[in-house]
């Protein structure tokens, strides 16, 4: 019996775990460990790119991390790009 539970309890972990890391992936390209967006979000681009244009370079990285849902580094990756 107990033999079952530790067993349950590494698969639910186990399991647990590859969710997480699974959630954490973002696309990237391999050959400049850029972002991929796609064509969808162009209006976005077009709004950060207009706080760029207001020397708002903070609001436009928070901005990307939220409607992109990125992380922060590579949310300031991103508005970088632009």
């Amino acid at each position: 019996m107990k033999n079952k539970t530790k067993l349950f309890a590494i698969g639910l972990l186990s399991a647990g775990a590859l969710v997480h890391v699974i959630h954490k992936v973002r696309k990237k390209s391999k050959s400049e460990n850029m972002i991929i967006i796609s064509d969808d979000d162009s209006d976005i681009d077009d709004k950060l790119r207009l706080l760029l244009s207001q020397g708002k370079k903070i609001r436009a990285i928070k901005e990307a991390k939220h409607d992109l849902h990125l992380n922060l580094r590579d949310a300031k990756k991103y508005v970088e790009q632009l």
